[in-house]
């Protein structure tokens, strides 16, 4: 009846061995002392057949029953590699603002280096070719260079390391200078583009959607 029972409710019997595992080995002074995961394993093992072809369920209490920990329910979840990587691979809401900056700035330098007459796109004819194509594409440089800041310190989240939180919030009052810079020469008539006061808007609203990802970031 015992194994009849068990063979009905397996995973009632996994989830209670895991509760014991976790506790005999968190609740152990020194971790050295505590059995290990893999040996909790195999002291309550479980091997439940198909009951549809009348195959009872028995427990196996050998340790030499136990296979590797990379198969075993307890050290999976107890083991502190095993909590690393589940923070592995995820983006903060400012990684995730970081990313998305960096993509469209570099990726805009880049198309902008290799075809300088993009620039036309935001700016008048007449002010790209008294810029040259030369000093656009050490601009465009320049641009493609400062997006990947943003991609890197994204990636690097990604990866698993701390978000750099301090290059995030730099990023917000270096746009918002960017953003005064350029109203700053439109307003006294140094440039007079409409492109100046389109990117000056676009590091503005850079610059508020990093601060509010930080917020957000922050009361979590």
């Amino acid at each position: 009846m015992l194994s009849t029972h068990l063979c009905a409710q397996p995973r009632f019997l996994e989830s209670s061995l895991q509760r014991v595992a976790r506790r005999s080995w968190t609740s152990t002074p020194s971790p050295a002392a505590a059995p290990a995961p893999a040996v909790v394993c195999a002291m309550f093992r479980t091997r439940v057949c198909s009951a549809a072809v009348g195959v009872n369920s028995t427990l196996s209490c050998s340790a030499a029953a136990v296979s590797d920990d990379a198969t075993c329910p307890f050290a999976a979840d107890s083991s502190p590699a095993a909590a690393t990587q589940a923070q592995e691979r995820r983006l903060s809401a400012p990684g995730k603002a970081a990313a998305v900056t960096g993509a469209y700035i570099t990726i805009a330098g880049l198309a902008v280096f290799v075809c300088p007459a993009l620039l036309r796109l935001i700016f008048s004819a007449s002010a790209c070719t008294s810029l040259g194509t030369g000093w656009t594409r050490v601009l465009a440089t320049l641009a493609a260079a400062f997006g990947t800041y943003y991609l890197g310190s994204a990636i690097a989240e990604w990866s698993g390391e701390a978000a750099p939180l301090a290059f995030y919030r730099s990023t917000v009052f270096g746009r918002l200078f960017i953003a005064a810079a350029f109203a700053a020469l439109y307003l006294s008539g140094d440039v007079r583009e409409v492109g100046i006061v389109l990117l000056g808007a676009v590091n503005a609203a850079g610059a508020l959607a990093m601060h509010l990802a930080l917020q957000t970031s922050e009361t979590r």
